[in-house]
């Protein structure tokens, strides 16, 4: 995936406008990912250089299907080359055709990426502070409260330094390369792959 540019100019009426991209967030969770990402964001310094929009759904439609519909009532919201529609969904209960469907369909919308997390987002939240191994969402939760004692998934962003930030990118960037990026049937998270985006894009 190419790398995301910090601002672009938009010209009009012979005027500079600064346009700041928007990053649309499709998620199953509506407190636990909104909250990482915002925590992210404002560590590394992206909110000046991006706006976030959280796109949730209603609670009996937060499955593949229901994700997809909403982030596809997104598309009219594109109004930049920079501007992508993200959609965060966990294994979990989800089944491997429902997955494989789902990222199907996304490859077919411009702009649009699915960043799946197997068996759960807290697998990427148990990877800032450990290599992982677990067996199911009840592993997870089990060796992320060792860190974080106190997680009923509400974020505590001090948790979550730039340092382990990295960390966690490269942990499942790792994971991603030995298993060909097939999270849908292997444990990691290409969570990775939107924050990586963004951090190389500040480089260039």
């Amino acid at each position: 995936m190419q790398g995301l540019k910090f601002m672009m100019k938009r010209y009009h009426k012979n005027r500079n406008i600064d346009y700041k991209p928007v990053i649309f967030l499709v998620s199953e969770g509506r407190k636990t990912e909104p909250q990482y990402i915002s925590g992210v964001f404002k560590e590394f310094g992206f909110c000046g250089r991006y706006a976030i929009n959280y796109c949730g759904t209603k609670e009996n439609q937060n499955t593949p299907v229901g994700l997809l519909k909403r982030a596809k009532s997104l598309i009219p919201e594109i109004k930049s080359s920079l501007d992508q529609i993200w959609i965060l969904v966990d294994k979990d209960n989800n089944s491997n055709e429902s997955l494989e469907a789902l990222t199907r369909e996304v490859q077919k919308i411009k702009q649009c990426y699915c960043a799946i997390s197997n068996p759960c987002f807290e697998y990427w939240l148990l990877s800032h502070f450990q290599n992982v191994t677990v067996n199911n969402v009840h592993d997870c939760f089990k060796q992320l409260s060792k860190y974080l004692p106190e997680y009923d998934k509400s974020i505590k962003i001090r948790y979550f330094t730039q340092d382990k930030v990295l960390v966690a990118i490269k942990r499942n960037k790792e994971r991603a390369n030995a298993c060909g990026g097939d999270f849908i049937n292997y444990r990691g998270s290409s969570i990775y792959i939107l924050l990586e985006s963004l951090l190389n894009s500040s480089s260039s």
